[in-house]
């Protein structure tokens, strides 16, 4: 056992939280599942996987992180989403660390699952995460979405291994779900004042699309990467159009 907290923040998992569980066995006695209000057997599926079981009000991506993370027993947290987990090489470097060196933030390669393949191209491809962190040198952005981890002077070293991701079980769930994330990154826009919303609508959707179909590969992952690069101009299109309406309403 490593003195290294694992923190997983869930809601409606319970399909997916037992595969993650299964991959961060015998890492540490302190795994933790944070529910911020499941309506089905999320909570049942973790406890009986050997993990303690909390529940949160939802705050925001970040603040509820941060908010879990305060109750880490160690000073060493990897965070982890219940649709995510680790390969074998990860594991073994996680049991190699030195965690009395707190000037270390650790970065992994994370693979992500659309439609049924591993995106080797485009938005997702070759995407890194910084996902390991000493508790008191780290917190979490309080946007509205797409948070980040802010780090106080910290270097960031790469671990060998991947974290895998299968959020979106099919191309429906993944469209949807964009439509939410530019709702709320439209709101977040808002806040923080975005200017040129009028012509980023229509020229952002183009610039995304072929930055990430051409320019980043994404045509080399096929049908999918077509589908996952059109969906993200879409996306762009959305948010930039939400924001539009929403600074002419005020």
């Amino acid at each position: 056992m490593i003195p290294l907290s694992i923190i997983i923040v869930a809601k409606n998992e319970a399909a997916a939280i037992g595969t993650c569980l299964d991959s961060i066995q015998n890492l540490t006695d302190d795994i933790r599942v944070v529910d911020t209000g499941s309506e089905d057997n999320t909570m049942a599926i973790a406890a009986s996987k050997g993990a303690t079981v909390q529940q949160l009000e939802w705050r925001g991506y970040g603040n509820t992180k941060n908010e879990a993370n305060l109750h880490a027993k160690y000073d060493w947290i990897l965070q982890m989403d219940a649709d995510e987990s680790i390969d074998n090489t990860l594991k073994n470097e996680l049991l190699k660390i030195d965690f009395t060196n707190r000037d270390q933030a650790y970065i992994v390669e994370r693979k992500r699952y659309f439609m049924g393949k591993i995106m080797r191209f485009g938005a997702w491809g070759g995407e890194k995460r910084i996902r390991l962190f000493p508790k008191l040198k780290a917190s979490w952005s309080d946007d509205l979405v797409h948070e980040k981890l802010l780090l106080k002077n910290l270097k960031v070293v790469r671990l060998q291994g991947n974290i895998f991701d299968n959020t979106f079980k099919d191309f429906t769930q993944f469209s949807k779900k964009m439509e939410t994330y530019a709702d709320l990154c439209a709101r977040k826009y808002l806040l923080k004042k975005v200017k040129g919303a009028g012509w980023k609508r229509y020229l952002s959707p183009t610039y995304t699309f072929l930055w990430n179909y051409m320019i980043r590969l994404g045509f080399l992952d096929g049908k999918a990467g077509f589908l996952h690069a059109w969906t993200i101009a879409k996306y762009t299109y959305r948010k930039y159009s939400i924001l539009y309406q929403l600074i002419h309403d005020d």
